[in-house]
């Protein structure tokens, strides 16, 4: 319904291209029958167009919406539960059936969405998103949803704009049978970028004309035409403003004004018996429907592996680090997080009691009272378990208008607050999903801002622009930014003003060590305080470290702080103001002076701070048993399939797969590849004092030697190479080193990474080593933009945009492709050298 999304890129859902999609940020909800309308007028804006226009016959449109699928289906997640989906057709099919008649196969899907979005393709393919039908009150609004998506496909805006991709970019005018269909559509792919396609205006009008065959043929249906103008106001946000004769003439209303505006004038067109179609309640089905949609987590689903041959469960499968352990606030639970699910744990006797399934959840808190766990993720789904019950008592998928690039959760999962990417700072009631309050322009989102939150994305960490949290006992919010400070009291729903001695430790970072007391980095760090909270007298002087992060502990005179130098995190003791222990790994808590870690060997084990000595035996020890597994970070199998290696962000293995043996636990590596010789050469990722580098490992005997030194560099494997970036220094005389320079230099380094060969990326020599004595092979130095490199097949393919300047010099060598330009595509490759032996 949207035809563009404010959502940084990072937290939307792979791209696709306007021309593929018609976006719509909406809702949807599920049918029951209704009365239709049948002396409703079609939708005017249905109209044949020209055969210049619209290349495609219905048919031709139908396999042009299969190759579409075809592409789209390994960047989105379709729910495959033919129960939900089967309440989201019977609306779809209601509002067909008041179509004009025509030869399109429509089809109506859920999908996982990290935002309220819907979208269709040529065809008749209607995709929704969850979020959506969390956003949608009635059949009536999901059906706006749909409505709007079908009118897209039946004015075949889609097809026309494909249409003139294929005229303009390859020189195209006319499809012939499914496999040209294909053939076609899958050139105009590899050409894309080739020559802009056009946006804007069009687009919106496109957005106008999907709206109005969206009321027509709501009424024809005999759903309410006035449900999808609410759906639309309450989620823009517009409250009823269309704009005015003066702000059109000024050009200052607002583009979802504009578009109310429109919608409302549609409906008044309406005949009366049309447009006055009541909006009916939610029925108990569809709030049932809705709640399971909601729910959904796809784990325990049934596993679809077309033309599977073979398959074997691994023994002593991979098990992630933890990111996050917690006590609870009474200290008879522990929850132990990784990033595939939550492990929660009686302290005593130290045993699992029972697990939570959620992939990359955000750090997971027990309630004050100790009964329930919440956590959130990115996308904003808040869930909450019960801890006696083991199961979980609520979920909730929030949305809003403008995405938060940085989230808090309230210990008991009823608040979450929000820093939105226009940089309010807003704090919802999760129930309700309306704001409870909201500061505008809580911080300033210019270029330090946004080099900030670039870097948070490329080190991969959760984005941190300000300091907030919640007090332990969910009473109190406390947010702030060099000068700006706010404070929340969330039982009486009141701002708290804070006193100055509070506001100067609140700048830079913060933690509560229990509800009434709060440390904080002053801006001379060793003068830092403990301090009462709210009231603000000082308790003591604590003296820490520049550049600290301070974290809570559950309960006692301690405190977290990190990164250290050497190590992730460090415990300091308020009783002897110094750091008493250094951890390997960012996850541990206390709980009065009983620690909880994990160690190497990946137990997790109970210590007494008291006696904490080597030769002292834990208060208690558990491994933690084998979960679901984690998106691997690199898979390697030999030729001949009998040994596979797999990572994850942590630990990695090497199997015996004839066997089914485990051979060798590695730590993380971020590439592999079977030798002939049966040797494995892996990118073993740094470990505390051990640098990156290439180990060479006998799967067999079960050891390996490091070789290769990769160090710091740039470098990614591929297969038996090892392809490494030098950005060359800039030269002063030529350019000033400024900050800004600086930032965006480390951020396409580690977000966009040395082999990746982003065309923004420019100065660089390249070389290519062979993993396994690391002789170089190749090597080139691109002044210009550096070109995508890809290697397989025994050469390096590089590959230059036609839209850059190196790109065109490129192309200028070969006199017989400029010839032939219109028909080449995107890329120039070119064959570098063939591999030694």
């Amino acid at each position: 319904m949207y035809s563009h999304s404010s959502i940084p890129q990072s937290q939307t859902p792979p791209r696709l291209s306007a021309w593929i999609v018609s976006a719509l940020f909406f809702v949807l909800s599920s049918a029951t029958p209704l009365a239709a309308q049948p002396d409703c007028p079609l939708p005017p804006a249905i109209q044949r167009a020209s055969h210049e226009q619209n290349i495609f016959s219905d048919q031709q449109e139908v396999d042009l919406g299969d190759a579409m699928a075809e592409s789209l289906a390994s960047r989105i997640r379709i729910i495959d539960d033919d129960k939900l989906n089967a309440y989201l057709r019977a609306i779809g099919d209601r509002l067909v059936q008041h179509l004009p008649a025509n030869q399109m196969k429509f089809r109506f899907y859920l999908v996982e969405l990290s935002e309220a979005n819907a979208f269709s393709i040529a065809g008749g393919r209607v995709y929704v998103g969850r979020k959506m039908v969390a956003l949608a009150r009635n059949d009536d609004e999901l059906a706006g949803v749909l409505a709007h998506e079908l009118g897209h496909i039946v004015t075949h805006q889609t097809a026309i704009e494909i249409t003139a991709r294929l005229r303009d970019v390859l020189g195209i005018t006319q499809v012939g049978n499914r496999a040209d269909v294909f053939e076609k559509f899958h050139q105009l792919l590899e050409n894309e970028g080739r020559k802009p396609a056009h946006g804007g205006g069009e687009d919106e009008g496109g957005q106008y004309i999907a709206d109005q065959v969206a009321l027509y043929s709501m009424a024809r249906s005999g759903y309410a035409p006035h449900a999808y103008v609410d759906l639309w106001d309450r989620f823009q946000q517009t409250h009823g403003k269309t704009g005015s004769w003066i702000s059109n003439l000024f050009g200052t209303t607002k583009p979802s004004e504009r578009r109310l505006g429109v919608m409302l004038r549609n409906v008044a067109v309406l005949p009366s018996g049309c447009a006055d179609i009541k909006p009916k309640l939610p029925t108990e089905e569809f709030a049932s429907w809705q709640a399971d949609v909601i729910a959904y987590s796809g784990f325990g689903t049934k596993e679809s592996l077309p033309g599977l041959v073979f398959k074997q469960t691994l023994t002593l499968p991979l098990r992630p680090d933890l990111t996050h352990l917690r006590f609870s606030p009474d200290g008879k639970y522990i929850l132990a997080q990784d990033e595939s699910g939550i492990h929660v744990l009686t302290r005593e006797p130290l045993v699992v009691l029972f697990y939570i399934p959620v992939v990359d959840a955000y750090p997971a808190q027990f309630s004050p009272d100790s009964r329930s766990i919440a956590f959130h993720t990115a996308s904003l789904r808040v869930e909450v378990w019960s801890v006696v019950e083991q199961k979980r008592t609520s979920v909730h998928e929030l949305t809003v208008l403008n995405p938060c690039v940085q989230t808090e959760l309230s210990p008991d999962g009823g608040t979450l607050a929000c820093l939105s990417s226009e940089m309010a700072l807003s704090l919802i009631d999760v129930q309700t999903g309306s704001p409870r309050i909201s500061k505008k322009e809580f911080l300033r989102w210019d270029y330090a801002t946004s080099c900030a939150f670039a870097a948070s994305l490329a080190d991969g960490g959760r984005v941190r622009l300000i300091a907030m949290q919640f007090s332990p006992d969910g009473r109190y919010f406390l947010a702030s930014h060099d000068l700006e400070h706010f404070a929340w009291d969330i039982d009486g729903q009141r701002e708290v003003k804070l006193p100055g001695s509070i506001k100067d430790i609140l700048g830079r970072s913060f933690a509560f060590v229990g509800p009434d007391r709060i440390v904080g980095l002053d801006q001379t760090a060793r003068k830092s305080s403990l301090l009462r909270f709210p009231s603000g007298e000082r308790l003591q002087r604590v003296a820490l470290g520049d550049g600290l992060e301070l974290t809570s502990a559950t309960h006692g005179d301690y405190f977290f702080v990190g990164p250290l130098k050497k190590d992730p995190l460090g415990l300091f003791e308020l009783k002897t103001e110094k750091l008493v222990i250094d951890f390997k790994h960012a996850a541990a808590d206390v709980y009065g002076t009983t620690l909880v870690t994990e160690q190497m060997t990946g137990e997790l084990v109970l210590h007494s701070l008291e006696n904490l000595t080597p030769d002292v035996r834990p208060l208690g020890f558990v491994k933690l048993p084998q979960a679901r597994l984690s998106p691997p970070r690199a898979i390697a199998v030999s030729p001949d399939f009998n040994w596979i290696a797999v990572s994850q962000s942590t630990r990695g293995a090497v199997w015996d797969v004839t066997h089914n043996i485990r051979t060798m636990e590695l730590g993380s590596f971020q590439g592999a590849w079977f030798a002939p010789d049966r040797l494995v050469y892996v990118d073993l990722s740094k470990f505390m004092d051990t640098e990156r580098a290439i180990a060479r490992i006998d799967p067999s005997l079960g050891h390996g030697v490091m070789g290769y030194k990769i160090g710091e560099a740039f470098a990614s494997q591929h297969g038996p190479y090892l392809l490494i970036s030098n950005p060359r220094p800039v030269k002063r005389e030529d350019f000033t080193l400024s900050f800004d320079f600086g930032c965006m230099q480390m951020i396409l380094n580690r977000f966009l990474g040395a082999a990746n060969g982003s065309p923004t990326r420019r100065n660089e020599d390249v070389e290519l080593h062979d993993v396994r004595d690391g002789h170089l092979v190749w090597s080139h130095s691109f002044p210009k933009e550096v070109p995508a490199i890809s290697l397989g097949a025994g050469k390096v393919l590089i590959s230059w945009r036609l839209n850059n300047s190196a790109g065109r010099d490129e192309i200028a060598k070969f006199p017989e492709l400029r010839k032939a330009l219109p028909r080449v595509i995107i890329y120039l490759r070119k064959s570098i050298f063939a591999p030694t032996a």
